[in-house]
């Protein structure tokens, strides 16, 4: 097959595969919450970095010290914090006024 095809043939790939393939450095991980904690502790030993869906309902402490102690990043995809709105809400949350904000 082409490149591609196995692109799309990976993406389905099951997730023991996945966390086997020495080819693939880092996870994209959107498992429903009751799931996504264990996943994570199995990538982590694994050796994958990982970006975990949010919100990140599970032991935090426990992945993040397993991630820690096997070298790899991890990070929960609450980009939200990093929005300009969400300086504009804790300015008007702490009495500053202002709202507005977009984004």
């Amino acid at each position: 097959g082409t490149d591609d095809d196995d692109d799309a043939t990976l993406a389905k790939a099951p997730r023991d595969e996945v966390l086997s393939d020495a080819n693939i450095d880092a996870l994209y991980i959107p498992l429903p919450t009751g799931f996504r904690n264990a996943y994570c502790v199995r990538a982590a030993h694994a050796g994958k970095h990982m970006l975990a869906e949010k919100p990140f309902a599970g032991d935090l402490e426990r992945v993040l010290r397993v991630c820690n102690d096997a070298g790899v990043v991890f990070m929960e995809g609450a980009m939200w914090l990093h929005a300009a709105r969400t300086a504009s809400i804790e300015r008007v949350l702490r009495g500053g006024g202002g709202g507005g904000g977009g984004g």
